[in-house]
């Protein structure tokens, strides 16, 4: 449980790390990115998966630590 939590949270945060560092590194394609509204859904759906799986983790891991 706790490694499962530790992983998500792991996961979650270099996911929405490595999409922060995209988009600041490539401002301009980002921009044309965003304006089909595909790009822009998919660019919502993955910040928010990053941040509910970087709360599940945090809760997991507390969850396990009350625990103990």
């Amino acid at each position: 449980m706790f490694q499962t939590g530790l992983m998500s949270l792991v996961g979650s945060g270099l996911l929405l790390l490595f999409r922060l560092i995209d988009v600041s590194n490539d401002l301009m394609g980002f921009q044309q990115f965003a304006k089909s509204t595909v790009g822009l859904v998919l660019m919502v759906l993955l910040f928010l998966y990053g941040l509910f799986g970087m709360i599940y983790g945090l809760i997991n891991i507390l969850k396990v630590l009350k625990k103990d």
